[in-house]
């Protein structure tokens, strides 16, 4: 046996454990969970045409980012983006680096795409749009703090990152559309530049919400969204 097989075992031992007698998410927060179906629901259009710029369905990306729109707090956010506009704007990334908007998309998560397929120009030509001349500069950083506190801008980013992980995994073989989203969707909430190896693990793991007492496994309730949505 393997170290992946390994740990992939004592991953799923203590998943077992977690596991039993645990409530659902949905039923954990339900609230909170009908709120995201509700915004899925009152979007659908930008999802559907966001979803055009990859051969993914709308249901699929919203799934993604869905655990993350179920948490999400206006508050919370208000306050985080006041710390990035005063902190990330001025000095960069390594000064405040806070998750905002539905999506809970950090500026340094847009600054690695940007990297990633300025890396990749061949492949990713449609994106070049979304570069900018002077990454680092502070006008940089305003705009895309800008970007990131618009819904239509963070689909734009959904989206590239979904061509990405397509991209970097590309020899990757899923079960079916519930397997490949549970893979993507570790990829978003762990960080797309881990490896295969690293994701598989990750992909085991429950840590979410990171404000709660019940912790879950983002990729579950991720699959859970998208089975509610195609009931």
């Amino acid at each position: 046996m393997n170290s992946l097989s390994i740990r992939l075992l004592k991953a799923l031992v203590l998943l077992s454990f977690t596991t039993f007698g645990q409530l659902n998410y949905s039923d954990t927060y339900k609230e909170e969970f009908r709120e995201a179906i509700e915004f899925y629901n009152s979007n659908k259009k930008q999802f559907s045409k966001a979803s055009k710029n990859v051969d993914l369905n709308p249901e699929f990306i919203f799934s993604i980012v869905a655990p993350e729109i179920s948490q999400f707090n206006t508050v919370i956010n208000d306050v985080e983006l006041y710390s990035l506009k005063v902190l990330y704007t001025q000095f960069g990334k390594d000064y405040s680096d806070f998750s905002v908007g539905y999506f809970q998309m950090k500026p340094s998560f847009i600054e690695s795409l940007e990297k990633y397929i300025d890396q990749h120009p061949k492949y990713f030509k449609d994106y070049k749009h979304i570069l900018f001349k002077n990454p680092n500069s502070k006008n940089s950083r305003i705009e895309r703090l800008e970007r990131l506190n618009t819904l239509d801008w963070q689909l734009k980013y959904l989206t590239l990152f979904c061509a990405v992980v397509e991209y970097r995994f590309k020899n990757s073989i899923y079960k079916n559309s519930e397997d490949k989203l549970k893979f993507f969707s570790t990829a978003y909430n762990s960080g797309f530049e881990k490896s295969k190896e690293q994701l598989t693990i990750m992909g085991f793991k429950r840590f979410f919400p990171k404000i709660g007492v019940e912790k879950y496994n983002y990729s579950e309730i991720s699959v859970s969204f998208y089975k509610e949505i195609r009931r």
